[in-house]
């Protein structure tokens, strides 16, 4: 068994593996304090394509603690009638150090060794309908989270996983819809506090009083109202109506029942009875439209 620390001044390991700055000595000391792979800049994708190529755009990456610098556009290929994984990757040779950088499409979604995901693509049988930005733009460190910017028109999908750029878009996405307004930071216009109180905002008097009409008492187009009222008393109609409604009334014991004085708000409702008597209550309901 051999054991390498790097860096030792007493070349733990022998042979210059703990004292000399090699490739691989370098990259691996980096790598723990990066802790991840990510994109630093650039590396996007356009929105879609006519064929079933895309123009990865130049940018920088950090890779398994090496820096890769790519400093102009790549042209990609990618599968028909497909999901498309696009990831940038090192080449190694044999002996594990570096010759260079590629960009690797797959349609399986698994990440090449010392790789990291650029973008994800849809395509039909000759064109890119569709892409997403699958880039992790930087090591996850407090510090580097200053200065996120959600893109609100990023709408989430199943399984909803994704880099946090991306999930913090997906929130902000999602507020603006549940609020309606025109941003995710925007005041909504009605809390979900005040809706809790709906019955008395919505009530007679309230700050948003709604008719019967307006919580479906009604059959088609006929608005049914019922009430009390005295005899030969002139009673109006909680509603206004369109056109001039019909009018029922009905009373207990021999009194006959008639209406005058009809229009869309109010009417007359009188009492008929051979002793006279007109103060009996009257119940009556008024349908029109």
């Amino acid at each position: 068994m051999t054991v390498k620390v790097f860096p030792t001044v007493n070349d733990v390991g022998g042979g210059g593996a703990g004292q000399v700055i090699t490739e691989t000595n370098l990259a691996m000391w980096l790598k723990q304090f990066l802790g991840q792979n990510f994109v630093l800049a650039g590396f996007t994708v356009p929105a879609s394509s006519v064929d079933l190529t895309l123009s990865v755009a130049a940018g920088e990456a950090n890779i398994a603690g090496y820096r890769v610098v790519i400093d102009a556009a790549t042209t990609v290929s990618c599968t028909a009638s497909a999901t498309n994984h696009i990831y940038l990757k090192l080449a190694r040779d044999a002996s594990q150090n570096v010759t260079g950088a590629t960009f690797e499409v797959n349609t399986t979604g698994t990440a090449p060794a010392d790789s990291v995901k650029v973008a994800t693509s849809t395509t039909d049988a000759s064109t890119v309908t569709s892409t997403t930005d699958a880039r992790q733009l930087r090591a996850l460190a407090a510090a580097q989270m200053d200065g996120a910017a959600p893109d609100q028109t990023q709408a989430p999908a199943s399984p909803g996983t994704g880099t946090l750029t991306q999930v913090l878009s997906w929130l902000a996405n999602r507020v603006k819809a549940i609020t309606g307004a025109a941003n995710w930071w925007d005041v909504p216009a009605i809390t979900l506090a005040t809706l809790n109180a709906h019955k008395a905002r919505h009530a007679n008097g309230g700050a948003d009083a709604l008719a019967p009409v307006d919580i479906g008492i009604q059959f088609g187009t006929i608005i049914i109202t019922t009430s009390g009222g005295a005899g030969s008393a002139t009673l109006t109609y909680p509603v206004a109506y369109a056109t001039m409604p019909k009018i029922v009334g009905t009373c207990d014991g021999n009194y006959l029942v008639y209406v005058s004085g009809e229009t869309v708000t109010s009417c007359v409702i009188h009492l008929y009875a051979a002793s006279g008597a007109t103060t009996q209550y009257v119940d009556w309901i008024a349908i029109g439209t």
